[in-house]
């Protein structure tokens, strides 16, 4: 498979980097650089932070592998990132956002090829 690269836009920000990795029934998704993974969570399966941060990334980064998984039943997702500075909820929608129309296009050229 291979490695969408991501180029997520919130706001006046630069574009924070990230990519999703389709695998069969995984799905992986990095938000931010993948030279460090502070805060991992999973889901359905074990629905749970792995990787746990004290700061309330943690449970946005949890919300966002529960949302795409409803969007990819069947699927288990994997969200990780080392984005632990940003607490904004209207920048962990925005990005949730992103990623699902992502999803949504990875899927979509899946079923093509």
């Amino acid at each position: 498979r291979m490695r969408h690269e991501l180029e997520l836009t919130v706001g006046s920000r630069d574009a924070l980097p990230g990519w999703i990795l389709a695998e069969g029934d995984t799905i992986f998704v990095q938000i931010g650089s993948d030279s460090t993974v502070l805060c991992l969570a999973q889901s359905p399966t074990l629905a749970s932070t792995l990787i746990d941060h004290p700061a309330p990334v943690a449970l946005h980064v949890k919300i966002i592998a529960q949302r795409l998984s409803k969007f990819c039943p069947g699927k288990q997702i994997f969200v990780s990132t080392d984005q632990v500075e940003e607490e904004s909820s209207l920048f962990w929608a925005d990005i949730c956002r992103q990623l699902r129309e992502k999803v949504e296009e990875i899927r979509k050229m899946d079923t093509v090829a």
